[in-house]
């Protein structure tokens, strides 16, 4: 898996300091993305060891509130694995901290792939759906377009119906 950067000090991509890692690849090429130069999964740089160590030593900080996923699309196939590992690591090394991932997926959709299923469930935040142009909003706070929701995980899947952080 190829990674863009580590952000350390980010607040626009979920509540709190977070530690954001942008993830490469995407194939859903949403017109009018922010992101554009992550779409090619072989952008940026592998993955490895190093900015494993990296992005835990950031996610470290007493005042970090957790991690965010974005991209590119990490829950594109090639991104599986190892987000799953990625998610599974920081609910076992910072269960204080919580996770957000964005996906151009909406959750109905994503939660019928099983692997897909297994990561969002271990996420706290969900941020689903494309980047529509035609519906941008620029005073949406953590999305770009009004089709896109902020899911709340665990009381989506205590419910059994998407529940949205405004409700």
């Amino acid at each position: 898996m190829n990674y863009i950067k580590i952000t350390k000090h980010d607040i626009a991509n979920g509540s709190g300091v977070r530690v954001v890692l942008w993830l490469s690849g995407c194939s859903l090429h949403c017109k009018g993305c922010q992101n554009p130069s992550t779409w090619d999964v072989s952008t940026g740089q592998l993955f490895d060891e190093t900015a494993k160590n990296e992005l835990f030593k950031a996610l470290n900080k007493p005042y970090v509130q957790g991690l965010t996923l974005s991209g590119g699309h990490p829950l594109e196939a090639q991104n599986l694995d190892e987000v799953y590992n990625i998610v599974s690591e920081v609910r076992k090394i910072f269960p204080e901290k919580d996770i957000w991932l964005y996906t151009g997926l909406t959750w109905e959709n994503a939660i019928q792939d099983p692997r897909r299923f297994q990561i969002l469930q271990m996420c706290d935040v969900v941020v689903d759906g494309s980047f529509i142009e035609w519906q941008k909003n620029i005073s949406l706070k953590f999305r770009g377009s009004s089709n896109q929701r902020l899911i709340d995980v665990k009381r989506t899947l205590q419910e059994n119906k998407i529940i949205t952080l405004e409700e």
